[in-house]
C-alpha cells in the first residue's frame, strides 16, 4: 500500500502542443521524473525520491511583461532538489515571483502538505500542515463556479481517500456541463492527460496517461533516505 497517492488531470489549450512523456533527470544526488511542456520546457506535476510529489496549478491573474516574463512549468524544476516539504520553502523563497504569472503550488510529502500561492507580484507564505485527503482545482472560465462545483463533487465521490474513488472523480464529467468537469471539455481547450503518482516506502511511482489514449507511461524512483 502507498504511503499516500496524488492524481492529476492537466487542462490545456487544443492549439497547445502535446506533452512529452516522463523522463528522469537528477538535481543534487536526487532523481526525479515529470512530463514535460515542450512549450515551456517544464513541467506541471513531478515526483522526486524524496519522496516528494509536486503539482502546479495555473491561477487567473495579471499577465508579466514579455521581457521578464518566464514559464511557470519552470517554477517545479527549480524546485526539485529539495529533501523535504519544509525545505521546498527554502528553495522556493529564491524565486521572483515578478517574472511567473500567478500559479499555486501543492508540495506533498510524508511529513505533510505545502501550499505555495504566487499573485504574479509575491509568493505568499506557505500553508502547511498534515497530510490532508483534498481536492485544489482551477480553470480559466467561470473559475469561482467550477472550483465549487468540483469541490462538492469531491466531497461525494471520494469521502474516504480510496484510490478507485478518485480514479473515478478524475474521470467525471457531466452531460450538461462539460466545460465545469473535471474531465473538461471546451471548444478552446480540454483534459489533455492524467498523472498519479504513488509514494511507497521504498519507491514512488508515477503513471502519465494522455487523454484521449491508452498509452500509459509508468517510471518508477528509488527513494533515498
Amino acid at each position: 500500500m502507498p504511503l499516500f497517492r496524488v492524481a492529476v488531470n492537466r487542462d490545456e489549450l487544443r492549439a497547445r502542443a502535446a506533452a512529452r512523456p516522463p523522463r528522469f533527470t537528477t538535481v543534487d544526488g536526487l532523481t526525479a521524473a515529470y512530463p514535460i511542456d515542450p512549450d515551456g520546457g517544464g513541467t506541471w506535476v513531478a515526483a522526486s525520491s524524496a519522496g516528494l510529489v509536486f503539482a502546479l496549478l495555473n491561477e487567473p491573474g495579471a499577465t508579466v511583461a514579455a521581457g521578464r516574463r518566464v514559464s511557470r512549468g519552470l517554477v517545479i524544476p527549480s524546485l526539485l532538489a529539495a529533501r523535504s516539504v519544509h525545505d521546498v520553502q527554502a528553495h522556493a523563497a529564491a524565486l521572483d515571483p515578478g517574472r511567473f504569472a500567478p500559479f499555486r503550488l501543492l508540495v506533498l510529502g510524508e511529513e505533510g502538505s505545502l501550499e505555495l500561492a504566487n499573485d504574479g507580484t509575491r509568493l505568499a507564505p506557505g500553508r502547511s500542515g498534515p497530510m490532508p485527503r483534498l481536492i485544489r482545482t482551477s480553470s480559466s472560465v467561470n473559475a469561482s463556479e467550477v472550483r465549487a462545483a468540483r469541490t462538492r463533487l469531491f466531497a461525494e465521490m471520494v469521502p474516504d481517500g480510496a484510490a478507485h474513488s478518485q480514479d473515478a472523480f478524475h474521470g467525471h464529467q457531466w452531460s450538461d456541463n462539460e466545460a465545469a468537469s473535471v474531465l473538461m471539455v471546451r471548444p478552446d481547450a480540454r483534459t489533455v492527460s492524467r498523472t498519479v503518482i504513488d509514494v511507497f516506502a521504498d519507491r514512488v511511482r508515477l503513471e502519465y496517461c494522455p487523454v484521449p489514449g491508452l498509452t500509459r507511461h509508468t517510471t518508477d524512483i528509488d527513494r533515498h533516505h
